[in-house]
């Protein structure tokens, strides 16, 4: 074996690193290079893509092509943003491999989720990766899915609520209708920098409040600007005027003022005065 692939069956271990040229090997480590050798808590290692031919998803084998092109390494999720493995780096994450018409899938939905929701805040992530729509080969829906089993289970949990605030950062400007069909206590919904107010308000109208989260990227530069903060204000407000919505603004995510806590009163001095001119 060791001359076969160019080494001194003589010399246990070539590189003086402490492992056998075998193990080294079969491990696909280099027994050549005595910096590159398998150790304790290190991640085991698999053969390298380019010299694997079979495909397949059992442990062990390489799977490719998950996006339809096998030099694609990232995904869209049902945001419509670009994802990739690699902004999870440090995470421990779990990849749920699944397709909509997949009964035992669809079971494990809420539980993944319960489990997602107790652990997040240690670092554990989970992508629910479809493969298939609700009919063998075609393109899975991912609203659907978010629809169906993520508010399936926060149906489960909220209905013990009196009232319900909906929403965190995802854009639900489109998805008030689906909230309106699963929660009868719902009461507001939040409005984030990424969703249209003229979209929410048209859905939401006189039924809910629209809790409008402004960018908080404006308070955090070294020069406050009032006319960005103004602008954007005015646009949600005009929305709700037009559709007779009541609205309200929540200013948080704020990760720094850059040392500037007048940035927060400006802020909070422009926003009144915006309020003002509208009610």
């Amino acid at each position: 074996f060791e001359e076969a692939i160019g080494l001194n069956p003589e010399n246990k271990d070539s590189d003086g690193d402490g492992f056998s040229d075998a193990v080294e090997q079969l491990s696909y480590f280099d027994p050549r290079d005595e910096d590159d050798y398998p150790y304790e808590g290190g991640y085991p290692r698999f053969p390298p893509p380019e010299s694997v031919d079979d495909e397949g998803w059992d442990e062990g084998e390489v799977s490719r092509n998950w996006g339809g092109d096998p030099d694609v390494t990232e995904g869209t999720d049902q945001h419509d943003r670009l994802l990739s493995l690699h902004e999870f780096y440090g995470n421990v994450l779990l990849v749920d491999i699944g397709a909509e018409w997949c009964g035992p899938c669809q079971a494990a939905a809420p539980e993944i989720q319960t489990h997602y929701e107790d652990l997040k805040r240690d670092g554990f992530v989970v992508i629910s990766l479809l493969m298939d729509g609700v009919e063998e080969e075609e393109e899975p829906d991912l609203n659907r899915w978010v629809d169906e089993f993520d508010l399936t289970y926060n149906q489960q949990l909220f209905c013990e609520c009196g009232l319900l605030y909906y929403g965190c950062c995802e854009p639900l400007d489109t998805k008030v209708d689906i909230l309106r069909k699963r929660f009868d206590n719902l009461r507001k919904v939040s409005i984030t920098p990424w969703a249209d107010p003229d979209v929410a308000a048209d859905s939401i109208g006189g039924d809910y409040v629209m809790a409008a989260k402004p960018n908080p990227a404006f308070v955090g530069s070294s020069e406050f600007d009032p006319e960005q903060v103004r602008l954007e204000m005015e646009r949600y407000l005009e929305a709700a005027r037009r559709n007779g919505t009541t609205c309200e603004f929540v200013l948080k995510d704020i990760s720094t003022i850059t040392k500037r806590p007048e940035n927060l009163t400006e802020w909070a001095e422009t926003a009144m005065g915006v309020v003002d001119r509208y009610y």
